[in-house]
């Protein structure tokens, strides 16, 4: 049936059979379009930009995550980049409990060959300074561990819900 609306009206509701309408008026032509269908389009477009806001916040993540990294590496001799790692806190401190023994033995034999007194303080302060380096390196490793942990969290949990929506492809 034939509706009479005016020219700023744009949406109306029949009073035959309650179907609301969007009026759409384009050139000479007026015509009108179920709201049903474009609330459809809308919960479509609602879904993309929650796939999409989320893709977005996954790069976001990735992101920092090279950002904080970054914090964590440590630059050898020769200029290589390397980030802490449980083995190298491993070896690092067996390396250090090795020179601690032979730093122990020079001291046990400084003292009992009346070494000159700066000679004991020397590998006193030797020993304090490795055994610092080792307790560093080892809250190094832990510390990039702990925040390596709660990245793959926060990436976990936004790459779940993707694939909840179905968004993922390839095995993500």
């Amino acid at each position: 049936a034939p509706i009479q609306a005016p020219e700023s009206l744009r949406f109306v509701t029949c009073s035959h059979c309650n179907t609301r309408l969007k009026i759409e008026r384009s050139g000479g032509a007026t015509y009108t379009e179920l709201l049903e269908d474009m609330r459809e389009t809308q919960v479509e477009m609602a879904a993309d930009l929650d796939t999409i806001q989320l893709q977005n916040e996954l790069d976001r993540v990735d992101r920092e995550w090279a950002d904080e990294q970054r914090g964590f590496e440590t630059v050898d001799k020769r200029g290589r980049r390397r980030l802490p790692s449980d083995e190298s806190g491993t070896v690092g401190s067996l390396l250090g409990l090795v020179m601690a023994f032979f730093m122990v033995g020079m001291l046990a034999t400084a003292l009992s060959n009346d070494a000159p007194s700066i000679f004991p303080i020397f590998i006193i302060g030797m020993l304090v300074v490795l055994g610092i380096n080792v307790l560093k390196g080892f809250h190094d490793s832990e510390k990039y561990a702990d925040a390596r942990k709660a990245h793959e969290r926060r990436r976990g949990r936004i790459l779940s819900e993707l694939r909840e929506k179905g968004a993922l492809k390839g095995d993500e």
